[in-house]
């Protein structure tokens, strides 16, 4: 049990090392994990949550109440650059009447990423459905950031109908090739019993 508190402990002091700041230039995202059982890794990063909540570098999705802890609230913040969402950069806040108990997440330092697209949001619609060769359905396409294996891309996030099925796509939003894309569906096949013994 103190080796763990030990690891969690060293863990804690190394998040704090790596936490980007305007002036460190980070390469790949940072994981966040500090709890109160690291009461002063723990003040730091929340102070640095609340900064960057004020400068809108993290912005709230949602707050809500949980259904098994009284008096605990889950904050559910998104990172943005220059107003851009990062996907998959989000952090979790559990707070309580006496403060915040944790804070769980992905930073990502894009600070050096262009945020200008060189396609217009028309041209993305139109991307988005040619990739897939389906018809885009929603909202207008989202400027993101998208972190992929080889670094970070400006893109184009929409939703497409393809046959049955409903696709997740981003769009390259310079060149408008495709990046990724993913059904919102989950299919599985399996082969079992029933009732009379029949398969």
């Amino acid at each position: 049990m103190h080796r763990l508190i030990r690891i969690v402990t060293g863990m804690s002091v190394v998040t704090l090392l790596l936490w980007p700041t305007p002036t460190q230039a980070q390469g790949r995202p940072i994981a966040l994990a500090v709890t109160r059982a690291d009461m002063s890794a723990l003040r730091v990063v929340d102070q640095q949550v609340d900064q960057l909540l004020r400068s809108g570098d993290l912005r709230m999705r949602e707050s809500v109440l949980d259904s098994l802890v009284p008096d605990r609230t889950h904050q559910r913040l998104d990172q943005y650059v220059r107003g851009v969402r990062i996907v998959g950069g989000d952090i979790t806040r559990q707070t309580a009447a006496d403060g915040t108990v944790s804070i769980f997440g992905m930073m990502h330092d894009a600070s050096a990423v262009s945020t200008t697209p060189a396609l217009n949001v028309d041209a993305a619609r139109t991307a988005i459905a040619n990739v897939v060769a389906g018809q885009l359905i929603g909202d207008a396409p989202e400027l993101v950031l998208l972190p992929l294996s080889d670094g970070d891309h400006l893109a184009y996030f929409g939703r497409a109908r393809v046959g049955f099925d409903l696709v997740n796509v981003f769009v390259d939003a310079n060149d408008a090739s495709l990046l990724q894309r993913y059904s919102e569906y989950i299919s599985d096949v399996g082969v079992g019993v029933g009732a009379y013994g029949d398969q």
